[in-house]
């Protein structure tokens, strides 16, 4: 004690209460936070079930909003999408040309999100989204896209007034471009195979297969006379060299009956069809050529989904997503290939 109160009284001898947290210390909170947001950040692990909220939803939504505005932004910077469009309608070589052109340029950034709705957030998966094929396109082509639809954005224009709300719903119900694209995809078409849609709407999945798909025909077919006249109205958007191969009729579809064969795929809007029509659309098929591909948009060709028409197998069956943002169940059938005769 006399010690230790002989260096309390030495004005040179200093202590220092400097507590170090060694290494091995336990960690704080706040470290397990930091740990886990920098695991979060490098996508060491998937977000847990705990971590994933609603707004991981909105945040994904804003992603696609702002990656659209990019898309949209690098294309002005390039050119002028109206010029580029009025160059590739002037004649079937520059329409070659633009087509050439939209080959070698930049490609949007379609995500699953953007082929199907889901309600996890960005980072979960569901059998809905998993395994799903995402189909980007050229930025040009997505530039004339935009331009030929903008009067449904844009609420109407002169030569074609804002839908009324029976044809606003069947516009919702039409597939997205992305969704579009990947069901292409999905279908493999060869060159130059034409489409035949049964209840075009709009006309848009119509348009687009001629669009994106240089060298094959696509035929619309639209009882509605409102929706025909905006389809008609995008007709006239188009270039010359995709007007030549599109092709739109303002009747009942049941009135092209014999001429359906001729399409090598065949879309089917179930949505504007009554059951005993879905049947009679079923009995008409029977004539398709065997490889033939049947793709039944929100209903299936049968009252039992799991049951094909008869003389089709079916192939798929998957959700994609609609100009609404909703989905849409999505049926694909096939005819056969007869059996080789030896």
């Amino acid at each position: 004690q006399q010690q230790q109160q002989q260096q309390e009284n030495n004005p040179h001898h200093h202590h220092h209460h400097h507590n170090i947290q060694s290494p091995c210390a336990s960690k704080r909170p706040m470290d397990e936070y930091l740990i886990q947001r920098f695991h979060k950040r490098l996508r060491l692990q998937e977000p847990t079930q705990d971590e994933v909220s609603p707004y991981l939803g909105v945040n994904g939504l804003l992603s696609a909003l702002h990656a659209e505005r990019s898309a949209r932004r690098r294309i002005n910077d390039a050119q002028n999408p109206q010029a580029m469009a009025d160059e590739a309608s002037s004649s079937s070589s520059s329409s070659t040309a633009a087509y050439a052109a939209a080959a070698n340029s930049g490609r949007t950034s379609f995500s699953v999100a953007d082929v199907v709705q889901c309600q996890h957030g960005t980072g979960g998966r569901c059998l809905q989204c998993s395994g799903r094929t995402v189909q980007d396109v050229p930025l040009p082509l997505y530039s004339l896209y935009c331009n030929i639809f903008r009067s449904h954005w844009q609420g109407g224009t002169a030569g074609c007034p804002a839908l009324s709300s029976t044809a606003a719903r069947a516009l919702s119900r039409e597939l997205s471009l992305a969704a579009f694209a990947s069901l292409v995809a999905c279908l493999s078409p060869a060159p130059g195979e034409r489409l035949l849609h049964l209840g075009s709407g709009t006309g848009r999945l119509t348009l687009c297969w001629s669009l994106f798909l240089p060298g094959s025909a696509a035929c619309g077919v639209e009882g509605n006379s409102e929706l025909h006249r905006a389809a008609m109205e995008s007709w006239t958007r188009a270039p010359d060299e995709v007007r030549g191969r599109v092709f739109f009729h303002g009747t009942d579809i049941f009135s092209t009956q014999s001429e359906w064969h001729q399409g090598g795929v065949i879309v089917v809007n179930g949505a504007s069809l009554r059951d005993e029509e879905l049947l009679r659309v079923a009995e008409g098929l029977e004539q398709a050529e065997p490889g033939t591909r049947v793709v039944a948009v929100a209903r299936p060709l049968n009252s039992n989904p799991d049951r094909p028409p008869l003389g089709f197998t079916l192939e798929k069956t998957a959700m994609y997503r609609t100009v609404g943002s909703t989905n849409a169940t999505v049926y694909i059938y096939r005819k056969p290939m007869p059996e080789p005769v030896f």
